[in-house]
């Protein structure tokens, strides 16, 4: 049976995601909260991994303070950019795939139909940019991956 670590585990997305878990019995999700896994912090990615041996990572953790993104810039960057670094380091050297949630808001919202996927990019705030430069991280690693961009979770 496949095992996944779940980033963010107690986070809106992470909740969404336990509320479904009875419908994939053939996958194990270890739900961590920031205090098991803290993403800035790559020692704690490895000590859970040491315990808890997963095959690949659903990435739930974020900054998401959108307005707030203005005025903490190094935090947003720290998260969704660095931490999502770390991520990637410890995938690529285990050899593990990840699952990322970015946002829509890599976008500067002009556009008057649906953005393909191959749209190019133009964030206007902080979130927005620091959601796509760990994006572009991601898209640049050597571990098998996946980016998903959501609007709104309810």
């Amino acid at each position: 049976m496949n095992s996944y670590l779940v980033t963010g585990g107690s986070g809106q997305l992470g909740r969404c995601f336990q509320s479904v878990v009875n419908e994939f019995s053939e996958i194990n999700l270890f739900f961590a909260t920031r205090n098991q896994v803290d993403i800035t912090r790559l020692e704690t990615i490895v000590s859970f991994y040491g315990k808890n041996p997963f095959d690949g990572i659903i990435n739930c953790a974020a900054y998401t303070k959108v307005d707030q993104a203005e005025k903490e810039e190094e935090s947003a960057f720290k998260i969704n950019t660095e931490g999502l670094q770390n991520l990637i380091d410890f995938a690529e050297n285990k050899n593990l795939s990840i699952i990322h949630f970015s946002t829509d808001y890599v976008f500067d919202g002009q556009a008057t139909e649906p953005y393909p996927e191959q749209a190019a990019t133009n964030p206007i705030g902080i979130y927005g940019n620091s959601k796509l430069q760990g994006e572009v991280r991601l898209s640049k690693s050597s571990c098998k991956n996946v980016t998903i961009r959501t609007s709104w979770l309810f």
